[in-house]
């Protein structure tokens, strides 16, 4: 499978073509049904988290890159918003107020890093970015 790129400055009204790119993905990588649900998962709260919390809901660039090589499938997230180190979020505290805690979200980050087998970050030297 060739490398897919979606770059898109308003990447809600583009899930739709993120949808399809991870599902292609997961097709040519001949994932199971519940290995492409956590993949969708993950990339759905991510992309999420970079336009809700990273660009507090205004425009910004979101790029998806995603592959394969011989033994793996990959996928790359990279946006412009300010760095955010994802091993800094401790849901602990949000976990145990339960889903009837009486607040809606918090959980995005916590279930896109279970969703996926290897997560790695990194933020670029420059002032914006997360990779």
């Amino acid at each position: 499978m060739s490398i897919r790129r979606i770059t898109t400055r308003d990447g809600t009204r583009r899930s739709s073509e993120i949808a399809q790119c991870v599902h292609r993905l997961g097709a040519a990588a001949g994932l199971t049904a519940a290995q492409l649900y956590r993949l969708r998962l993950a990339v759905d709260e991510i992309t999420t988290n970079i336009v809700l919390h990273g660009y507090h809901g205004e425009p910004g660039l979101v790029e998806l890159c995603c592959g394969m090589d011989a033994d793996r499938a990959w996928l790359r997230i990279e946006d412009e918003a300010p760095p955010f180190d994802p091993a800094s979020y401790d849901p602990t505290s949000r976990l145990a107020e339960g889903l009837t805690g009486g607040r809606e979200g918090g959980f995005g980050l916590f279930l896109a890093l279970r969703s996926v087998n290897n997560c790695v970050t990194s933020m670029s030297t420059a002032a914006t970015g997360t990779h």
